[in-house]
């Protein structure tokens, strides 16, 4: 029974953690609609992670990917802001 709980909470632990993410990528691409991330979006997607509970390195990690998922994607575009 106590290892059917410990289970189910770290099952909710980690949907909590994978919804922060979600959320967290979501504002990244929002950042990003423009193609730059200026220091300000930069800013407060450090401030937004920390309040998701994301950890530093784990914060960076989605924005240098997100970033680069983006840059691919607009690579056939002619945009020279990327």
């Amino acid at each position: 029974y106590d290892q059917r709980v410990i289970y189910e909470r770290q099952q909710s632990q980690e949907e909590i953690t994978a919804e922060h993410e979600g959320e967290f990528m979501q504002s990244i691409l929002s950042c990003l609609a423009d193609g730059i991330l200026d220091q300000d979006e930069y800013i407060n997607l450090k401030i937004l992670a920390k309040q998701k509970g994301i950890s530093d390195a784990r914060a960076q990690q989605l924005i240098d990917e997100m970033r680069n998922n983006v840059a691919l994607k607009n690579k056939g575009g002619n945009n020279p802001l990327l």
